[in-house]
């Protein structure tokens, strides 16, 4: 296997934990919206998940732009 080759599966098994995290991640704010009254703000626990979600779905962006193969 070439180091293009191990670059890019390792990029699709980077890209399989973080769509993973992104669902687990996803599912705890839902879970913390539905606890909280409508229309009052986050709490520091949901705050944190939230700028975890967005870190997250910024390595998505950086992996897609660099191995563009990788997109569904």
């Amino acid at each position: 296997m070439s180091n293009d080759e191990s670059d890019l599966a390792q990029a699709f098994r980077l890209l399989s934990a973080l769509h993973e995290n992104i669902t687990h991640t996803t599912r705890a704010i839902e879970k913390f919206e539905r606890q909280r009254r409508l229309g009052s703000p986050a709490g520091p626990q949901e705050q944190l998940l939230r700028r975890e979600l967005a870190e997250a779905h910024g390595h998505i962006n950086r992996i897609y732009e660099r191995f563009p193969e990788t997109r569904r």
